[in-house]
């Protein structure tokens, strides 16, 4: 009897990075040779790259539809966004106007009636909501508007939304590119 697979070894997963994957990388200015301030030891960043080459040694498959290379450049608008976000946050109004836009039609800016915290809308239920006063430190329930401070980070404080699901139960969330990620 031999042993066909081997569970015992340790086996350290390639992390795909610009500078070790990419033909695009410029070894002699250790940079990327299409795209200024990109950070090419971040795995995310070759994640979200619509121009990323993979070098002839890979045997990787990119098999990219319109709709997902449509995606992968919004997101690497939102990157370069974000990373202009620190001049934003020097003029705020938060909590009383968001510093980014929601990315969507159906989100309305919202201030709590102590003006300590501000978030964005979604509402998904269809019918008239009845308000459930939750439960102390409970953070989902029902209710048109959230009756907790989500306690954000200034820089994120503007992406959170209180989402209402289809059965009416609220909960917070972030906003990116118009997409709500739980």
């Amino acid at each position: 009897m031999s042993l066909i697979v081997d569970n015992t070894k340790n086996t350290k997963e390639k992390v795909y990075t610009c500078r070790n994957s990419c033909d695009l990388y410029d070894f002699i200015t250790e940079s990327c040779s299409i795209k200024n301030k990109v950070d090419v030891d971040n795995p995310l960043v070759v994640s979200k790259c619509s121009r990323y080459l993979p070098t002839n040694s890979l045997e990787i498959d990119i098999d990219l539809n319109q709709a997902e290379f449509d995606r992968l450049e919004e997101e690497e608008t939102s990157y370069h966004l974000i990373q202009g976000q620190i001049e934003i946050l020097k003029k705020s109004c938060y909590p009383f106007k968001p510093d980014f836009p929601a990315g969507r039609t159906d989100a309305n800016w919202y201030v709590s009636p102590c003006q300590e915290y501000g978030c964005w809308i979604v509402n998904d239920y269809k019918k008239p909501i009845v308000l459930v006063s939750p439960n102390p430190g409970e953070k989902v329930y029902k209710s048109a508007v959230p009756l907790h401070n989500h306690k954000a980070s200034k820089g994120l404080a503007s992406r959170i939304a209180w989402y209402i699901d289809e059965n009416g139960i609220g909960q917070y969330v972030t906003l990116l590119n118009g997409h709500i990620l739980k």
